[in-house]
């Protein structure tokens, strides 16, 4: 630090997200938002840009997304264009984006969801094949314990979350942990607040280990993102943005352009 000065982490090619967040290694980020507001969305399209950009590999455990949706979710991010519908890529774009992705992506088994088991297969994934993300969808999957706590209480979560933020730092790599909120009720002005760390269900550790939090919210046609930790500079600061989102190839973009008609509530649900 002293020699070369603090890392600035890693920009997505965003303005509105570099300006508040980037991926830095050695972090855990909980990702939080209620139903519906694009959170895996958002994680998946982020990776991606990851890999594209950095050329970044990242291991997923996507444990409410069967991995043949996720692929073919992934694929419509990397051509732009939808995977479904009447102008859904070909199926010569399909084999192409699913041979790039194989060689970017790790994607565990959630048959065994134990996080004895997840940090064991995440750890193989960094030393074999050189991964630089963990992405954990969502936190509620996660079974057993690492201490004598009981399963679900509050010091074995605790004991969870750090184990991945040890995970983080002594492989240098950057680990996004979806976490659900408790249930939002809507304030007298019919909007529901959006979510932070210490409304995350289960315990406050989710806010207090992390080295930073961001929110997905959707109000309307309004995609917006909202950091609501960060532990140091160089991973962002408090703020919030909003976002284009194209529903059709799962790409999220400056909001500089027009908006577009979003569709029904039920397109945007994480998937």
């Amino acid at each position: 630090i002293h020699q070369k000065g603090l890392d600035n982490g890693i920009k997505l090619g965003v303005p509105e997200i570099d300006n508040i967040f980037m991926v830095s290694p050695q972090t855990l980020t909980i990702c939080t938002g209620i139903p519906g507001s694009g959170k895996s969305s958002f994680l998946s399209w982020l990776t991606m840009k990851l890999a594209m950009k950095h050329n970044w590999s990242t291991a997923i455990l996507s444990a409410e997304t069967p991995p043949t949706v996720l692929l073919l979710q992934m694929a419509g991010i990397y051509h732009e264009k939808p995977y479904l519908g009447h102008d859904k890529m070909k199926d010569a774009e399909l084999a192409k984006a699913l041979d790039w992705l194989s060689t970017r992506y790790v994607i565990l088994d959630d048959s065994e969801t134990s996080i004895a088991s997840v940090l064991e297969r995440a750890q193989a994934a960094v030393l074999r094949m050189g991964v630089r993300v963990l992405v954990i969808d969502p936190f509620n999957f996660l079974t057993g314990s690492l201490s004598n706590a009981e399963e679900g209480s509050v010091a074995s979560i605790n004991s969870i979350l750090i184990s991945l933020k040890k995970l983080a730092v002594e492989h240098s790599i950057a680990i996004f942990l979806v976490a659900h909120p408790v249930k939002m009720h809507r304030e007298r002005n019919g909007k529901v607040p959006i979510p932070v760390g210490y409304d995350v269900s289960g315990s406050a550790s989710h806010f207090n280990v992390c080295d930073a939090g961001i929110s997905l919210s959707r109000e309307g046609s309004e995609s917006r993102l909202t950091v609501w930790k960060a532990r140091f500079p160089w991973i962002g600061k408090i703020g919030s943005t909003e976002l284009a989102f194209d529903i059709k190839t799962g790409t999220f973009s400056s909001a500089l352009g027009a908006w577009g008609d979003l569709g029904d509530d039920k397109e945007w649900a994480d998937i």
